[in-house]
């Protein structure tokens, strides 16, 4: 993660575009000191010089809600906030391998195909279908209690998608997930 931050620095240097580096919500919670990272943004970029173009922003600074009609796409590494993005239809890229990839997002293959994607990011549009998945994974985080085939569980915090039954419910639907569906849309 630290070399794309760095990578996506010197891609940002001389350009006209304005990027943002906001923190990861993690640097601050103190009360979860096993989630605490070794390193903070700021600790990591203390040596580096950013150009007029990047700022850094204060952990506080602003929520992404805040930040969304300023931004035109979202750069992440695997942090949940692509989902928040998303369902604010707020187009993303996601360089790193978050836990939610079972999501039709944008993920970028390399280094070569995340620049690539950065310089097209004015095509990348949020689809209804997207916002929907979203909202349905996210819907499945806070109700674990629902049974799904789709989801493999190895205690009550921990799931993981059972892809040969999720390509099953994508081909055949499932009810459970369609009562799932219809009682988060309503």
């Amino acid at each position: 993660m630290c070399e794309w931050i760095i990578e996506t620095i010197k891609y940002f240097r001389g350009k006209e575009d304005l990027l943002l580096l906001k923190p990861h919500p993690a640097e601050f919670l103190t009360e979860q000191p096993k989630r605490t990272p070794n390193e903070t943004l700021a600790s990591f970029l203390r040596d580096t010089e950013l150009p007029e173009n990047i700022l850094l922003l204060d952990i506080h600074q602003f929520s992404i809600k805040d930040l969304n009609p300023f931004i035109s796409c979202g750069l992440i590494w695997r942090s949940s906030v692509a989902m928040e993005l998303t369902f604010l239809e707020m187009p993303c890229i996601i360089a790193g391998n978050p836990i939610y990839r079972v999501l039709d997002l944008n993920y970028a293959k390399n280094k070569e195909h995340y620049f690539n994607m950065i310089e097209q990011s004015q095509l990348i549009k949020v689809t209804e279908e997207q916002q929907l998945a979203v909202g349905t994974y996210l819907y499945m985080l806070v109700n674990q209690h629902v049974h799904i085939e789709c989801i493999s569980y190895s205690d009550v915090r921990k799931f993981h998608w059972n892809i040969k039954a999720l390509r099953k419910y994508l081909k055949y639907g499932d009810e459970k997930v369609k009562s799932v569906v219809e009682n988060m849309l309503v």
